[in-house]
């Protein structure tokens, strides 16, 4: 028999049965059968309804890959970079959703103090590739932002639209710059700097 290229699986409905819902009495084929068997019995109380796949065939495993980075905001940390790479049935696990010959990547901001990149793929250098644009993005996204907040050294003390004083300071936890406002901690990624009014100035 000729393997597939990818998981073959159907998704079916287990009905879970016991004080704690953990042993599987039934598999039904779909939810309002699984639904249907439940109010037959004496008290539904004791069941619940899960989603399960159904596996009716598998491919050869092959390495998935997977890279993941970090660049933080302030640009004397070093960003990090990771690689994964494990045996995997596409269709199933890690690889679900991912077609074979295709890379799913990301890029986003995951605090005031940097942002995550990563890249899922089952071809290396076509996840490289992926996660070097995205790497791209993240670092461009960083330049950006300092070159917004230049003007502003610490010490430098600002008016915000809204009426709020702030200082410029440096974030010591967290090794990122913010603004100080009446005991509170604000970062750059909820400041627009444009907005902003230099009232007494700062320097290094």
């Amino acid at each position: 028999m000729t393997k597939p290229e990818a998981a073959q699986v159907d998704v079916m409905f287990a009905v879970n049965h016991g004080d704690k819902h953990d042993r599987v009495e039934v598999v039904a084929v779909t939810r309002e059968l699984a639904e249907q068997y439940i109010a037959g019995q004496w008290s539904d109380e004791y069941y619940s309804i899960e989603p399960v796949k159904v596996i009716r065939a598998l491919p050869e495993p092959r390495p998935l890959y997977t890279m993941t980075g970090r660049v933080f905001y302030n640009p004397t940390k070093p960003d990090k970079r990771q690689v994964d790479d494990w045996n995997e049935f596409p269709g199933l696990g890690n690889g679900e959703g991912i077609p074979l010959g295709e890379v799913v990547s990301d890029m986003h901001e995951y605090s005031p103090w940097g942002w995550d990149v990563s890249a899922t793929g089952w071809d290396r250098v076509q996840t490289e590739m992926a996660f070097d644009e995205r790497l791209a993005e993240a670092y461009a996204a960083r330049t950006t932002r300092l070159a917004a907040f230049h003007r502003f050294p610490p010490g430098t003390v600002v008016r915000a639209a809204d009426g709020k004083t702030m200082i410029r300071a440096h974030d010591a936890d967290h090794d990122a710059r913010c603004w100080h406002y009446c005991g509170r901690i604000i970062y750059d990624i909820d400041v627009a700097p444009d907005t902003l009014t230099i009232i007494a100035e700062g320097g290094e």
